[in-house]
Protein backbone atom coordinates (compact mmCIF):
# COMPACT_ATOMS: atom_id res chain seq x y z
CA UNK A 1 0.00 0.00 0.00
CA UNK A 2 2.73 2.31 0.85
CA UNK A 3 4.83 1.98 -2.43
CA UNK A 4 1.55 2.44 -4.22
CA UNK A 5 0.99 5.57 -2.58
CA UNK A 6 4.28 6.73 -3.42
CA UNK A 7 3.88 6.31 -7.03
CA UNK A 8 0.53 7.57 -7.60
CA UNK A 9 1.86 10.25 -5.63
CA UNK A 10 5.08 10.78 -7.67
CA UNK A 11 2.75 10.95 -10.69
CA UNK A 12 0.80 14.08 -9.22
CA UNK A 13 -2.11 12.07 -8.16
CA UNK A 14 -4.17 13.56 -5.05
CA UNK A 15 -4.35 10.36 -2.72
CA UNK A 16 -7.56 9.97 0.24
CA UNK A 17 -6.80 7.48 2.48
CA UNK A 18 -9.58 6.07 4.92
CA UNK A 19 -8.00 5.10 8.18
CA UNK A 20 -8.53 4.29 11.40
CA UNK A 21 -5.89 5.49 13.08
CA UNK A 22 -5.12 9.39 12.77
CA UNK A 23 -1.21 9.98 12.68
CA UNK A 24 -0.62 6.77 11.08
CA UNK A 25 2.14 6.20 8.23
CA UNK A 26 -1.02 6.07 5.42
CA UNK A 27 -2.80 9.34 7.39
CA UNK A 28 0.57 10.97 6.97
CA UNK A 29 1.49 10.51 3.19
CA UNK A 30 -2.05 10.98 1.97
CA UNK A 31 -3.58 14.82 0.85
CA UNK A 32 -7.31 14.23 2.69
CA UNK A 33 -8.81 11.44 4.58
CA UNK A 34 -11.85 10.05 6.01
CA UNK A 35 -11.32 8.38 9.71
CA UNK A 36 -13.58 5.97 10.46
CA UNK A 37 -12.65 5.74 14.45
CA UNK A 38 -13.82 2.14 14.65
CA UNK A 39 -11.71 2.00 18.06
CA UNK A 40 -8.41 0.11 18.75
CA UNK A 41 -8.53 -3.35 16.56
CA UNK A 42 -6.77 -5.60 18.70
CA UNK A 43 -6.35 -8.93 16.49
CA UNK A 44 -3.97 -9.03 13.38
CA UNK A 45 -7.09 -10.09 11.48
CA UNK A 46 -9.15 -6.82 11.00
CA UNK A 47 -12.98 -7.19 11.14
CA UNK A 48 -14.74 -4.07 12.39
CA UNK A 49 -12.20 -1.75 10.68
CA UNK A 50 -13.10 -3.80 7.62
CA UNK A 51 -16.95 -3.14 8.49
CA UNK A 52 -16.21 0.58 8.63
CA UNK A 53 -14.09 1.00 5.92
CA UNK A 54 -16.85 -0.62 3.29
CA UNK A 55 -19.35 1.91 4.89
CA UNK A 56 -16.95 4.69 4.65
CA UNK A 57 -16.25 3.79 0.77
CA UNK A 58 -20.01 3.60 0.59
CA UNK A 59 -20.98 6.61 1.90
CA UNK A 60 -18.01 8.60 -0.26
CA UNK A 61 -19.50 6.42 -3.69
CA UNK A 62 -23.23 7.53 -2.76
CA UNK A 63 -21.92 11.26 -2.02
CA UNK A 64 -19.88 11.82 -5.33
CA UNK A 65 -22.68 9.66 -6.66
CA UNK A 66 -25.15 12.52 -6.04
CA UNK A 67 -23.28 15.30 -7.64
CA UNK A 68 -22.88 13.18 -10.43
CA UNK A 69 -26.73 12.38 -11.54
CA UNK A 70 -27.70 9.79 -8.61
CA UNK A 71 -31.05 10.50 -7.42
CA UNK A 72 -31.75 12.19 -4.40
CA UNK A 73 -34.59 9.51 -3.52
CA UNK A 74 -31.77 6.48 -3.64
CA UNK A 75 -29.44 8.11 -1.97
CA UNK A 76 -31.97 8.53 0.97
CA UNK A 77 -33.08 5.34 1.13
CA UNK A 78 -29.21 4.27 1.22
CA UNK A 79 -28.82 6.26 4.22
CA UNK A 80 -32.11 5.23 5.99
CA UNK A 81 -31.35 1.61 5.36
CA UNK A 82 -27.86 2.02 6.75
CA UNK A 83 -29.60 2.94 10.03
CA UNK A 84 -31.08 -0.76 9.94
CA UNK A 85 -27.30 -2.32 10.11
CA UNK A 86 -26.51 -2.51 13.94
CA UNK A 87 -29.71 -4.06 14.25
CA UNK A 88 -29.01 -6.59 11.52
CA UNK A 89 -25.41 -7.35 12.54
CA UNK A 90 -26.56 -7.48 16.33
CA UNK A 91 -29.20 -10.69 15.16
CA UNK A 92 -25.90 -12.64 13.67
CA UNK A 93 -24.04 -11.57 16.68
CA UNK A 94 -27.30 -13.31 18.69
CA UNK A 95 -26.48 -16.58 16.42
CA UNK A 96 -22.96 -16.76 17.96
CA UNK A 97 -23.58 -20.36 19.95
CA UNK A 98 -25.18 -21.70 16.77
CA UNK A 99 -22.82 -20.66 14.66
CA UNK A 100 -19.36 -22.05 17.43
CA UNK A 101 -21.66 -25.63 17.42
CA UNK A 102 -21.32 -25.35 13.20
CA UNK A 103 -17.60 -24.81 13.70
CA UNK A 104 -17.44 -27.70 16.04
CA UNK A 105 -18.72 -29.63 13.74
CA UNK A 106 -16.38 -29.05 10.51
CA UNK A 107 -13.03 -28.21 12.62
CA UNK A 108 -11.23 -30.85 11.22
CA UNK A 109 -11.64 -29.77 7.83
CA UNK A 110 -8.42 -29.25 5.74
CA UNK A 111 -9.55 -27.39 3.18
CA UNK A 112 -12.69 -24.98 2.51
CA UNK A 113 -14.72 -23.35 -0.53
CA UNK A 114 -16.45 -20.55 0.10
CA UNK A 115 -18.76 -18.98 -3.03
CA UNK A 116 -21.26 -16.34 -3.34
CA UNK A 117 -22.47 -13.92 -6.39
CA UNK A 118 -22.59 -10.06 -7.01
CA UNK A 119 -21.08 -8.55 -4.00
CA UNK A 120 -21.65 -11.53 -2.91
CA UNK A 121 -18.41 -13.11 -4.01
CA UNK A 122 -15.86 -10.39 -3.01
CA UNK A 123 -17.46 -11.12 0.45
CA UNK A 124 -16.90 -14.52 -0.06
CA UNK A 125 -13.01 -14.12 -0.68
CA UNK A 126 -13.18 -11.94 2.74
CA UNK A 127 -14.67 -14.64 4.23
CA UNK A 128 -11.72 -17.56 2.90
CA UNK A 129 -9.21 -15.22 3.48
CA UNK A 130 -10.39 -14.72 7.33
CA UNK A 131 -10.89 -18.60 7.62
CA UNK A 132 -7.21 -19.23 6.72
CA UNK A 133 -5.24 -16.06 8.52
CA UNK A 134 -6.69 -16.98 12.04
CA UNK A 135 -7.29 -21.11 11.83
CA UNK A 136 -5.02 -22.04 9.00
CA UNK A 137 -7.92 -24.00 7.57
CA UNK A 138 -6.77 -23.74 3.60
CA UNK A 139 -9.84 -21.53 2.29
CA UNK A 140 -10.93 -19.92 -1.35
CA UNK A 141 -13.79 -18.06 -2.11
CA UNK A 142 -14.86 -18.05 -5.66
CA UNK A 143 -18.01 -16.68 -7.80
CA UNK A 144 -20.33 -19.33 -7.81
CA UNK A 145 -20.04 -18.67 -12.08
CA UNK A 146 -16.69 -19.93 -11.64
CA UNK A 147 -17.90 -23.27 -10.08
CA UNK A 148 -17.66 -25.69 -12.91
CA UNK A 149 -13.99 -23.69 -14.01
CA UNK A 150 -12.29 -25.81 -11.43
CA UNK A 151 -13.01 -25.88 -8.62
CA UNK A 152 -15.92 -28.67 -8.85
CA UNK A 153 -13.67 -30.99 -9.87
CA UNK A 154 -12.16 -30.60 -6.06
CA UNK A 155 -15.55 -31.37 -4.37
CA UNK A 156 -16.02 -34.37 -2.74
CA UNK A 157 -16.91 -35.32 1.00
CA UNK A 158 -14.12 -34.08 2.67
CA UNK A 159 -14.45 -30.72 1.10
CA UNK A 160 -16.24 -28.26 3.21
CA UNK A 161 -18.28 -25.53 1.49
CA UNK A 162 -19.59 -22.24 2.63
CA UNK A 163 -22.68 -20.93 0.21
CA UNK A 164 -23.90 -17.33 0.50
CA UNK A 165 -26.90 -16.88 -1.11
CA UNK A 166 -28.97 -13.55 -1.34
CA UNK A 167 -32.65 -13.90 -1.94
CA UNK A 168 -32.43 -10.98 -4.14
CA UNK A 169 -29.61 -11.68 -6.25
CA UNK A 170 -29.87 -14.42 -8.80
CA UNK A 171 -30.72 -17.28 -5.99
CA UNK A 172 -31.93 -19.71 -8.69
CA UNK A 173 -27.82 -19.92 -9.86
CA UNK A 174 -26.78 -20.05 -6.81
CA UNK A 175 -28.94 -22.76 -5.43
CA UNK A 176 -28.06 -24.46 -8.57
CA UNK A 177 -24.28 -24.80 -7.46
CA UNK A 178 -25.29 -25.92 -4.05
CA UNK A 179 -27.15 -28.79 -5.99
CA UNK A 180 -23.94 -29.49 -7.82
CA UNK A 181 -21.51 -29.60 -4.72
CA UNK A 182 -24.30 -31.62 -3.31
CA UNK A 183 -24.79 -34.06 -5.72
CA UNK A 184 -21.10 -34.56 -5.63
CA UNK A 185 -21.41 -35.70 -1.81
CA UNK A 186 -20.28 -32.21 -0.48
CA UNK A 187 -20.84 -31.06 2.83
CA UNK A 188 -22.50 -27.45 2.91
CA UNK A 189 -23.08 -24.26 5.14
CA UNK A 190 -25.82 -22.22 3.50
CA UNK A 191 -26.24 -18.77 4.95
CA UNK A 192 -28.82 -17.07 3.48
CA UNK A 193 -31.61 -14.39 3.87
CA UNK A 194 -34.36 -16.69 2.81
CA UNK A 195 -35.68 -18.10 5.91
CA UNK A 196 -35.66 -21.76 6.81
CA UNK A 197 -39.12 -22.25 5.69
CA UNK A 198 -38.19 -21.05 2.37
CA UNK A 199 -35.53 -24.05 1.72
CA UNK A 200 -35.46 -27.79 1.22
CA UNK A 201 -33.49 -29.29 3.81
CA UNK A 202 -32.16 -31.56 0.78
CA UNK A 203 -29.45 -28.30 -0.22
CA UNK A 204 -27.82 -27.72 3.30
CA UNK A 205 -26.30 -29.63 5.98
CA UNK A 206 -26.40 -26.37 8.46
CA UNK A 207 -28.31 -23.46 7.79
CA UNK A 208 -27.14 -19.61 9.17
CA UNK A 209 -30.56 -17.41 8.54
CA UNK A 210 -29.62 -13.40 8.15
CA UNK A 211 -32.10 -10.57 8.24
CA UNK A 212 -30.91 -7.81 5.64
CA UNK A 213 -32.44 -4.74 3.74
CA UNK A 214 -32.94 -4.79 0.24
CA UNK A 215 -29.37 -2.66 -0.99
CA UNK A 216 -26.75 -5.19 -1.95
CA UNK A 217 -24.17 -3.44 -0.29
CA UNK A 218 -25.65 -3.27 3.51
CA UNK A 219 -26.56 -6.98 2.66
CA UNK A 220 -22.75 -7.39 1.73
CA UNK A 221 -21.59 -6.34 5.15
CA UNK A 222 -24.02 -8.79 6.84
CA UNK A 223 -22.68 -11.14 5.45
CA UNK A 224 -19.37 -10.38 6.31
CA UNK A 225 -20.12 -10.61 10.18
CA UNK A 226 -20.94 -13.78 9.24
CA UNK A 227 -18.12 -15.23 7.57
CA UNK A 228 -15.54 -13.37 10.57
CA UNK A 229 -17.65 -15.09 13.65
CA UNK A 230 -17.01 -18.30 11.38
CA UNK A 231 -13.69 -17.51 11.11
CA UNK A 232 -13.22 -16.75 15.02
CA UNK A 233 -14.61 -19.77 16.14
CA UNK A 234 -12.84 -22.45 13.32
CA UNK A 235 -9.40 -20.48 15.20
CA UNK A 236 -11.17 -21.66 18.87
CA UNK A 237 -11.74 -24.68 18.32
CA UNK A 238 -8.96 -25.52 16.38
CA UNK A 239 -6.61 -23.66 19.65
CA UNK A 240 -5.47 -21.13 17.38
CA UNK A 241 -4.12 -17.73 18.72
CA UNK A 242 -6.89 -15.89 16.97
CA UNK A 243 -5.32 -11.85 17.61
CA UNK A 244 -1.85 -13.44 16.50
CA UNK A 245 -1.96 -15.57 14.02
CA UNK A 246 1.47 -17.16 12.98
CA UNK A 247 3.56 -15.56 10.15
CA UNK A 248 1.50 -12.65 10.32
CA UNK A 249 1.90 -8.68 11.42
CA UNK A 250 -0.42 -6.13 11.29
CA UNK A 251 1.38 -3.58 9.54
CA UNK A 252 2.54 -4.50 6.52
CA UNK A 253 6.25 -2.37 6.39
CA UNK A 254 7.74 -4.40 3.06
CA UNK A 255 7.04 -4.50 -0.29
Amino acid sequence: MIGCIKNMKAKGANVLGIVNVPNSTIYQMTNCGIHIRAGKEVSVASTKAVTNQILSQLLLAYKIGLENGCSYRDYKQFVQEIQMLPMFINKVIAQEEKIAGICHTYKDSKTAFVIGRNVLEYIAKEAALKIKEISYIHAEGYSGSELKHGPLALIDGDILNICMVDKNFHPEKTMSNIEEIRARGGKGILITNYTRHDLSNKIYDRLISVETGENKFITAMVFNVVGQLLSYHFALHNDRNVDLPRNLAKSVTVE
